[in-house]
């Protein structure tokens, strides 16, 4: 398959032999290569940014690394500030050390990171599938859609609309130019409000261990 050897090639991850092993076994199927290479069977080939998932041994099991799992949104002078939090920090870190923020200075220009302090306003977090409404500089708002990841290494969020039914081909904007942000909730009646002006930080599955002890 053309697309599929094309794909492989450009992956800094597939190793000499696992190259190899394709070659020889030419597999025809998603499912046969994740098999042949020892991924997830979830692993997606076929998506915006894809990488295997790097694991942190913990506590006699693991937890996944690779992906930001929470995204915590702070303000600051009308600026919206991104905080990712991966799974691995909210069980091996307290929130108060989760405060680094990426500082995209314009279109693809990064610069050091933002460390968040009290001058910043907490917002909300958001987590897959979270509903909001979002201005990017002059383009119109776009509302009610929905939240499929944060991208750190190229300073993008990724959302679909609610008529992309498989949910599976996310849109995708730049962050340092954001002007409006809003999250909002759905009630089981199919309400739609406005609740990010409720909600409080959460801490962190450390934080709820500790203060167990405590």
């Amino acid at each position: 398959d053309i697309y599929m050897d094309n794909l492989i090639k450009k992956e800094s991850w597939v190793t000499e032999e696992q190259r190899k092993q394709i070659k020889d076994k030419q597999p025809n199927r998603f499912s046969d290569l994740r098999n042949l290479l020892k991924l997830d069977k979830d692993f997606e080939f076929n998506s915006i940014e894809y990488r295997p998932k790097e694991t942190l041994l913990l506590r006699g099991g693991s937890v996944e690394k690779g992906e930001v799992k929470r995204t915590d949104v702070f303000k600051k002078d009308d600026k919206y500030f991104f905080v990712p939090i991966y799974p691995h920090e909210i069980e091996t870190k307290r929130i108060e050390e989760l405060n680094t923020a990426i500082n995209t200075g314009k279109y693809k220009e990064y610069k050091n990171s933002i460390s968040i302090d009290e001058s910043f306003d907490f917002n909300f977090s958001l987590f897959k599938n979270d509903l909001f409404v979002v201005k990017q500089g002059n383009k119109e708002v776009l509302e009610y859609v929905y939240f499929s990841k944060l991208s750190p290494s190229t300073g993008q969020i990724f959302f679909v609309n609610h008529y992309d039914a498989d949910k599976k081909n996310p849109h995708s904007m730049y962050i340092h130019n954001i002007e409006k942000f809003e999250k909002y909730a759905v009630d089981m009646l199919g309400n739609i409000s406005k609740n990010s002006i409720f909600e409080k930080r959460q801490g962190t599955k450390l934080d709820r261990r500790l203060n167990k002890k405590g």
